[in-house]
């Protein structure tokens, strides 16, 4: 029996022992050993894949920058001139990833936007790890370029590209640009061809995407009124829907009168409200029934007879006879015959508040 109870009590110090080995293990540092294997398998896992370690590669936004710098520097494009602007991403959404690279001048790094001359601008494309140029450089109009950016268009989702047109005096407009395949293709051009004006691509509800554009005019080729064309962008185009026209006070001379009339009946194809009311005043018979001289005027001769030059081959002359008042127009055309267009004039102080206005008009060819 003393035998049974010593065989008893060193089974219980066994398992005593043994309790104190395990409650010694779990007081260890947490994890320690398994976090050491984790970290060793994950820095290991690139280099299972030879292949996949170089795709990653090519991935990385800065190694693909490289491809096209390399390929920039190759064809020795944007050559002697400074990296101004260069963006990447898949502009047209055709899987393939392009680039926007713009060279020119930008010495100050505070320099004003507007004072940014960009001379060359390439689109280049990343196709499977070959670089591929777009077009030719998008620097070719007459105007200068001191902006680039990518925008989107409210019926689209890939983006275009905006490239803002300026003479650095009296001129701002824009140039959009679209990727159509491997080619590029011109969306919209909007600059004023005097050298005067704004033309604004606008965002109408504010909502990040340009839905259309204004051309803001006020120079000789509006015959100095303050003209603004409304574009809005339609089925993939822009398209004119409206025009405002700034008058100034009533003409106050038969000769002022005929001049208005002239240049309002030409100043834009899409006359607003404003513009048919004024020009009903200054003639009064433009919507009577009946036939009715067609008046053919060259836009450039208007102008210069706004601007009063001394010109051989349009000028008026004016002759009044009571109360009312003869205006010719006098154009010498190219067989050196004369065309005379006539315009008589009365003040009508009961119908028309005293103010002058076209009765008729006679067109005559003479030798």
């Amino acid at each position: 029996m003393k035998k049974l109870r010593l065989i008893a009590y060193a089974l219980a110090l066994v398992v005593l022992l043994a309790g104190c080995n395990k409650a010694a293990e779990s007081n260890s540092p947490a994890g320690a050993p398994a976090t050491s294997a984790i970290n060793g398998e994950a820095e290991t896992a690139p280099a299972k894949s030879d292949g996949l370690a170089k795709e990653a590669k090519s991935s990385d936004p800065q190694d693909t920058a490289m491809l096209y710098k390399d390929y920039l520097k190759e064809k020795g494009l944007g050559a002697d001139l400074s990296l101004v602007y260069f963006k990447q991403e898949d502009i047209d959404f055709d899987g393939n990833e392009e680039a926007v690279a713009a060279f020119g001048y930008a010495e100050e790094e505070d320099e004003d936007e507007e004072d940014v001359t960009l001379n060359e601008i390439y689109i280049l494309r990343n196709q499977g790890g070959k670089i591929l140029q777009l077009g030719d450089n998008l620097n070719s109009g007459g105007y200068g370029i001191n902006e680039v950016r990518l925008v989107q268009l409210e019926d689209r989702e890939e983006k275009v590209i905006y490239l803002g047109l300026t003479n650095w005096v009296s001129m701002t407009g824009f140039r959009l640009v679209e990727i159509s395949g491997d080619t590029l293709d011109e969306l919209a051009y909007s600059a004023s061809a005097t050298g005067s004006g704004e033309d604004v691509l606008l965002d109408g509800n504010e909502n990040g995407k340009f839905d259309s554009y204004e051309q803001r005019r006020g120079s000789y080729d509006v015959f100095y009124y303050g003209v603004t064309r409304y574009f809005s962008l339609e089925r993939g185009e822009f398209v004119q829907t409206d025009t405002s026209v700034e008058l100034l006070d009533y003409p106050s001379t038969p000769k002022e009168v005929v001049l208005e009339y002239l240049a309002l009946s030409i100043i834009d194809d899409r006359l607003p409200p404003n513009v048919e009311q004024r020009l009903d005043e200054l003639c009064q018979f433009r919507n009577a029934a009946g036939d009715r001289p067609v008046l053919e005027v060259d836009y450039g001769i208007v102008g210069n007879l706004q601007l009063e030059l001394d010109d051989e081959d349009a000028y008026f002359e004016v002759e009044e006879s009571g109360s009312d008042t003869m205006v010719t127009l006098i154009e010498k055309e190219a067989d050196r015959t004369k065309k005379q267009t006539v315009f008589n004039l009365a003040k009508d102080s009961d119908n028309n508040k005293g103010k002058w206005s076209i009765y008729d008009i006679e067109v005559v060819e003479s030798e």
